[in-house]
């Protein structure tokens, strides 16, 4: 059986002394030492044991082993990790957690698309519903909006704190912490809903100023140009499969 030890003495006044798994063993340089170099203090070695003799041999541990068995760790570390909590939050709440983020950040929420006049092209513009938010509190209307500017950090801040509700109870012991997993469908209803009261001021705006005629044909031009995306699909049923979750933890902690 190897083991892996640390030098505590060497053997430079006599027998050496190393330590395995919390206990001490003496060592000799001449019957037990294998390796061409030296014992020095605090050298990492491999020690291997024999019920007949105790201590059978003991090897220098290389720089380079050192190096790869902490790299092998690592890994091990991780997926022991990924264990741990795919046991605990459950499969399908990962699933709809990575699918929350995927239609959050990635796939499109809102499609605007501007058709050309005569020399002007026809636009075609994807939104993720990040954008969406980080713009929300300067957003005058969505035909106006930029994907490219810089967003509201405060709206930002609100929207990390959406993603992580829906683990919140697994950290806080109470029964009113299930509800926090409303928090995500909650928060897309909000920006829904003052992205359209938006293109509705705007709307408002034109009517006082231009005649409620042109505002009427503002507000309707405005609404053909938006497209719901396959991100705002994928985040509602995240949404709703967290809101679910979040009453059904809600009853079962409360009988």
């Amino acid at each position: 059986m190897i083991k892996r030890g640390t030098i505590v003495k060497d053997t430079s006044t006599g027998p050496g002394l190393l330590a395995v798994d919390g206990n001490q063993y003496p060592y000799t340089l001449h019957r037990m030492w294998k390796s061409s170099i030296p014992p020095r203090v605090g050298m990492h070695v491999d020690v291997t044991f024999s019920q007949e003799v105790g201590i059978e041999s003991v090897v220098a541990v290389t720089d380079i082993e050192l190096v790869r068995d902490q790299t092998d760790v690592a890994p091990r570390r991780g997926t022991a990790l990924a264990r741990n909590v795919r046991a605990k939050v459950g499969v399908p709440n990962l699933l709809a957690w990575v699918s929350l983020v995927i239609g959050w950040f990635f796939l499109s929420c809102v499609q605007i698309r501007i058709d050309g006049l005569g020399f002007i092209p026809t636009a075609n513009v994807g939104i993720t519903f990040w954008q969406l938010l980080s713009h929300l509190g300067t957003l005058e209307s969505i035909a106006s909006f930029n994907p490219n500017s810089s967003g509201n950090s405060v709206l930002s801040l609100l929207g990390i704190v959406a993603l992580a509700s829906p683990f919140v109870h697994y950290v806080w012991r109470d029964r009113r912490a299930s509800l926090a997993g409303f928090l995500p469908l909650l928060l897309m209803v909000i920006v829904t809903l003052t992205a359209l009261n938006s293109i509705n001021n705007a709307a408002r705006t034109a009517n006082a100023l231009l005649g409620s005629d042109f505002g009427s044909g503002m507000e309707s031009a405005a609404l053909k140009m938006v497209h719901i995306g396959i991100g705002a699909w994928l985040s509602l049923l995240a949404g709703i499969w967290f809101g679910y979750n979040a009453l059904r933890e809600f009853f079962v902690s409360k009988a």
